[in-house]
């Protein structure tokens, strides 16, 4: 299990993210303040072997979080 306060970085730090839970065998990853938004494209929260749910602020506020789940692992949103 990977947690951090990416403030932020979701979107322009998914590689960097991408080599953490590659080189620690992560499995599940949860961030805050991933800044996310409906203009943010998909192909910009890809991260290979990765399944990832987010939840963005509606308010227009920042914030939001994420999670990052192994493809090979079984995973309900609950949100």
């Amino acid at each position: 299990m990977f947690v951090a306060n990416i403030r932020g970085g979701f979107a322009v730090k998914a590689d960097e993210l991408t080599t953490v839970l590659r080189e620690n065998s992560v499995d599940i990853a949860c961030t805050a303040e991933t800044f996310l938004n409906e203009a943010v494209p998909s192909e910009a929260l890809d991260i290979p072997g990765y399944v990832i749910h987010h939840n963005d602020r509606k308010d227009g506020r920042r914030c939001g979080c994420a999670r990052a789940t192994r493809r090979s692992m079984s995973a309900t949103d609950i949100a």
